[in-house]
């Protein structure tokens, strides 16, 4: 409290290191931590906090039971970090406040408006603009870094999920972020955004009156590019095709994977030094032509003061000229800075609170390769940066998590976060002594900045998993049930990509949903008379569903005669349930009947399933797909769907993530949690890899992926199959199983037409033993539909103990977790880019995937009848 004071009037205009702000969701905790003085004249009562204050102060306050007075506090959430270097400012800066306030979404952004020891008389003007807009932070600074460093701390500062530069000579149209960020948002593999410019040579013409001047880049249409369309080929030799230029929006997550401006190495091409560099690692761009932007042209321009510049150009040609062939591999060698460097970057910014950044940088730093060559020294000194920062005395394990999943087709951000994962799993308080709260915080840190610029809840199911590590249970309730209500769906695709199974699924559901995940045995189990439809002979799911109620007495029995179904008698003294599964049967087309006559059909179903209602039967109905695979009238089976669920008593969904899939329900007050077991983990474990193998002639160090089961059109295998024959050709060891009978007409004549020597193919019904074998046999298996909703394949793959490559639909993402048990695709490209990795993996790391699968099935039970439980 002794550091806190008063002022009145304007702050000092002294030669300092400060900050001035006015509203109370400016006041970050990166400021916090890098600003010695901070002036603060509050405009009205703090309405946002910045979101670590914000769930450190308050969530986890109200988790121990303390209830704050007044209204409650809003977390801070900044769409865009505009940054800006105030220097010499005052001819440009009263038209450049003016041009910015008028920006669509002005008052959403984070404006930080830095001037560095400028000698230009530009405060009170900054004090009053950050008056009147309190989004805005004017930062002093005593010393002059440079362009590109001022813009490195606002990078550093940023609070936001999306950044600009924001130059005192250069204007926007007013909808220019507002359009650069609907490019973003919808354009998921895009990273940086921009238009084409309006050139002028007049100082200060306002946007407004820019109409008549000529345009940069007006032959290009809209388009998405990559990193080779940054170069020209020019009577020298390469040169700059800078079409990011003077104004993009771009991903603050970017510079996880690519780092910072590098001003020293690539003076006043800084930028676009960054952006080839963010190319290297994927990074995809798009160009509008819509000409939103006023570049001044300025002989005496920053970039144009020096001649001698011009040989940093070069020199950025010569480090990335790898990159200007078009279609070109990226996996030339990098340009790696020093090892001392890389280490002093990442301590900067874990100290600065930058700390996703900064774990990525020091992931960077021991990446395989430049840690394999680096000194004993060197490396001692890694592990003691990870232990007083991240609570992580030994990187190697990280390292080998970081090398086996590079290449996988996932960004550097998202294995930043399974890095972050392993070491919050590991994260042990009692044992760190010293480095416990500096560990602890580098990493809360760490989890807010993800949370901010991803929009996705990893981070803050972290800071739940972190909490839980210290024991603090009520914390973590408070963080999970934040990160459900955010967004459900969400919610229930990446949990488990966090908690990794420590945690049920039927234990989290009760801890934050409203859908029940108890079990349905409410009384004595002989005392149930539990009748399904349609019963299919030998169908595993429903003999392992039932089992438990079998055993301890209850009366089960399937049908798969709708008229035995709808007749079928109450038994007097019992609690008699009539239990619907698949409903495909009424809406399969058929020989004879027309569609009108299947809709009469399902009304009449409806009608009589209402009398057995009436009769003192409790309808159950379990909601296996979205919609019957080949159903003939799909919106008259939605309404019929929407019928049954009204007239059920409960409905059941394997995945609470379901809830979030079905845009056909008419809500949720009857849903119950009902998740797919697994087929038996020890029984499957007994069948040893060797002898499945011999029996399918595949040898012991084949690469063999496996695909099993019928195969019908909906499951999507003829879209993959040509490439999959195109990994054949390049990975010599790999074998293509394909187990099950061959319904598609279409994979019939594909694989006849494509016969490959290594391509096995087992067309037919599977028994249970030639099932179990086939998986066993497999490395990895693969799962190919093209629409889904629960998959019992995925579980029977995991309970056979291998990872599966499966596409990202259904509930699919919330059982594969990337690189731990298992990858995802979500097309053909994707799909060739991960199979190529997999077919590339060691043997151990391999296992470890396959042991992590079985992980996942273990902990899977066939729960709606558990005996001796109550509802």
């Amino acid at each position: 409290m002794a550091g806190i004071g008063s002022f009145t009037g304007l702050p000092p205009a002294t030669r300092t290191n400060f900050a001035y702000l006015t509203g109370s969701a400016a006041l970050s905790r990166k400021l916090l931590l890098n600003v010695a003085k901070i002036y603060i004249q509050p405009r009205e009562a703090p309405a946002q906090v910045d979101a670590y204050l914000c769930w450190k102060c308050l969530v986890t306050k109200r988790a121990r039971g303390v209830i704050d007075a007044g209204p409650s506090l809003q977390l801070a959430c900044h769409t865009v970090t505009l940054i800006s270097s105030v220097f010499q400012g005052d001819e440009y800066l009263d038209g450049f406040l003016q041009n910015a306030a008028m920006l669509h979404g002005y008052a959403d952004c984070e404006h930080l408006l830095i001037r560095a020891a400028s000698p230009g008389d530009e405060h009170a003007r900054l004090v009053r603009h950050v008056r009147e807009h309190p989004g805005a932070v004017y930062l002093n600074l005593a010393d002059d870094p440079g362009l590109y460093e001022v813009w490195n701390l606002g990078v550093r500062l940023s609070t936001a999920r999306y950044i600009s530069n924001a130059n005192l000579d250069d204007r926007r149209a007013p909808e220019h972020l507002a359009q650069l960020l609907g490019v973003l948002k919808s354009m998921a593999e895009v990273d940086v955004a921009s238009t084409a410019l309006r050139i002028s040579t007049e100082k200060n013409l306002a946007w407004a009156d820019s109409a008549d001047c000529p345009v940069w880049f007006a032959d290009m249409g809209d388009q998405v590019y990559a990193v080779s369309g940054l170069f020209k080929q020019g009577p020298d030799g390469l040169t700059a095709r800078n079409l990011p230029h003077c104004m993009p929006l771009w991903r603050r997550l970017l510079h996880a994977r690519a780092g910072e401006f590098d001003e020293k190495r690539y003076g006043p091409s800084a930028d676009w030094a960054f952006w080839l560099r963010a190319g290297r690692g994927g990074t995809l761009f798009h160009f509008s032509s819509s000409p939103l932007g006023l570049y001044l042209r300025d002989e005496g321009s920053y970039w144009r003061q020096d001649p001698t510049n011009r040989r940093f150009d070069e020199r950025i040609a010569e480090d990335f000229a790898d990159l200007a062939v078009k279609g070109g591999s990226l996996n030339a060698q990098k340009l790696r800075r020093p090892l001392s460097q890389d280490i002093s970057l990442a301590l900067s910014l874990l100290r600065e609170g930058a700390c996703f950044e900064g774990i990525a940088r020091l992931l960077n730093a021991v990446a395989p390769g430049p840690w394999q060559s680096c000194s004993d020294t060197a490396k001692v000194l890694l592990n003691e940066v990870a232990l007083r920062f991240l609570g992580c005395g030994d990187l190697q394990s990280t390292v080998h998590c970081l090398a086996q999943t590079d290449g996988a087709g996932l960004h550097s951000d998202r294995v930043v976060l399974s890095a972050m994962v392993d070491i919050v799993h590991q994260f042990d308080p009692t044992s760190l002594g010293p480095h416990a709260a500096r560990a602890r915080r580098t990493l809360e840190l760490a989890c807010v900045d993800l949370c901010e610029c991803s929009g996705e809840p990893g981070g803050l199911l972290l800071l739940a998993l972190l909490a839980r590590r210290h024991g603090e249970l009520a914390a973590e309730q408070a963080l999970l049930q934040q990160a459900h209500d955010a967004d459900p769906g969400s919610f229930w695709s990446a949990v488990q990509s966090v908690y990794r199974y420590i945690r049920p699924l039927h234990e989290l559901c009760g801890a934050v949903s409203r859908i029940s995940p108890a079990n349905h045995l409410d009384r004595p189990a002989a005392s149930y008379h539990v009748v399904f439809y349609p019963h299919y002979t030998g169908n595993a799911y429903q003999d392992l569903l039932y089992a438990r109620l079998r055993e301890a007495g209850g009366q089960v029995r399937g049908t798969s005669d709708e008229e035995e179904f709808l007749s079928m008698a109450p038994l007097v003294g019992l609690s008699n349930i009539l239990h619907i599964h698949w409903i495909n049967r009424l809406f399969t087309p058929m020989a004879g009947k027309s569609r009108e006559a299947l809709k009469c059909g399902a009304e009449d179903f409806l009608a009589r399933l209402a009398r057995q209602r009436q009769r003192g039967f409790v309808l159950y109905w379990t909601i296996h797909n979205q919609i019957s695979h080949e159903s003939c009238d799909a919106a008259a089976e939605i309404a019929f769907r929407q019928a049954l669920y009204r007239l059920s008593d409960r409905v059941f969904v394997h995945h609470p993530l379901v809830a979030s899939l079905l845009d056909w329900l008419p809500d949720q007050h009857k849903l119950c949690l009902c998740e797919h077991g697994s087929y038996g983990v020890a029984a499957a474990s007994q069948v040893a890899r060797s002898t499945a193998r011999q029996s399918l002639g595949l040898g012991q160090d084949d690469f063999v992926l496996t695909h099993v089961g019928r195969i019908r059109d909906y499951k999507g295998l003829g879209e993959y199959l040509p490439v999959l024959l195109d990994q054949l050709t390049t990975v010599p060891r790999m074998k293509l199983v394909i187990a099950g009978r061959v319904d598609s007409p279409g994979v019939r004549q594909w694989l006849q037409e494509n016969r490959h020597p290594r391509v096995i193919v087992r067309d037919g019904f599977l028994s249970d033993e030639e099932l179990t074998a086939c998986m066993r046999a497999a490395d990895i298996g693969f799962l190919s539909y093209s629409a889904i909703l629960t998959s019992g394949t995925l579980f029977h793959w995991f309970t056979c103990g291998r990872p599966v490559l499966a596409p990202a639909c259904g509930t699919i993402p919330a059982y594969v977790l990337e690189g731990w048990n298992g990858f995802s695709y979500r097309d053909q490209e994707s799909l060739e880019a991960v199979l190529a990795h997999c077919a590339k993996l060691p043997g151990e790391e391999l296992a470890r995937l396959a042991y992590n699968a079985q992980t996942t099935a273990a902990q899977l039970e066939w729960g709606m009848w558990n005996v001796g439980a109550r509802s």
